[in-house]
């Protein structure tokens, strides 16, 4: 994918299988030990099922990494393959090329090409906001706004997240930084996005 799932795209695939919405109530926020009141909480949650109208090109968040691996797998048989979520290798090959650099732009450290604390936004923004951002292979938003699940395990209960978020710093938006967290979390700075694997092409036999 060249941009994180959108509140829209998560909508299609709650409307389609009956999925829960992204949510999680004050009780469980609070024991999460987040850091964010959960008066913060409050603006990403959907309304009768969908999204806010404001946000629905922002990232998807409040999605743990269940949820976000059924949909990767319903979002693949969509399109005729499997989607899986990009294991950390993958995820770093997208933001970092095949040079290595430190940012998806370059090495050059600069706040102004990334939705980090920096920038004093203090949410989330449309996905693809900063064209000038994306990586040499053309894939947006792997520096801040969310954080994004991968299929890595750190542990047994905890995968890495990858990209930094709109509430982290650009040194954490690094293309080498790498955090686990919780597979049941669900937080405002963490989203996701998908890669596609199309089928292996039938090859007739020439046994017999």
């Amino acid at each position: 994918m060249a941009h994180p799932v959108t509140q829209a795209e998560y909508s299609d695939f709650t409307n389609a299988t009956g999925a829960p919405e992204p949510w999680i109530d004050e009780t469980r926020w609070d024991a999460q030990g987040t850091g964010f009141p959960y008066s913060t909480v409050e603006r990403f949650l959907w309304t009768d099922g969908e999204p806010a109208d404001a946000r629905r090109h922002h990232p998807v968040v409040l999605v743990d990494w269940h949820d976000a691996v059924r949909y990767c797998s319903w979002w693949g048989r969509r399109h005729g393959g499997s989607g899986h979520l990009p294991t950390e290798a993958q995820w770093n090959r997208a933001a970092a090329g095949d040079e290595g650099t430190a940012f998806p732009w370059g090495d050059a450290f600069d706040p102004t090409l990334a939705n980090t604390w920096e920038t004093g936004l203090g949410d989330t923004t449309a996905v693809g906001a900063s064209p000038e951002s994306a990586s040499a292979f053309g894939v947006h938003d792997l520096a801040g706004n969310v954080f994004e699940w991968t299929r890595t395990r750190a542990d047994a209960t905890h995968s890495v997240l990858k990209g930094g978020s709109w509430s982290t710093s650009l040194v954490d938006a690094r293309t080498s930084a790498r955090k686990p967290a919780a597979d049941d979390l669900r937080h405002i700075t963490v989203g996701f996005r998908c890669v596609f694997e199309p089928p292996a092409e039938f090859e007739p036999s020439n046994a017999g």
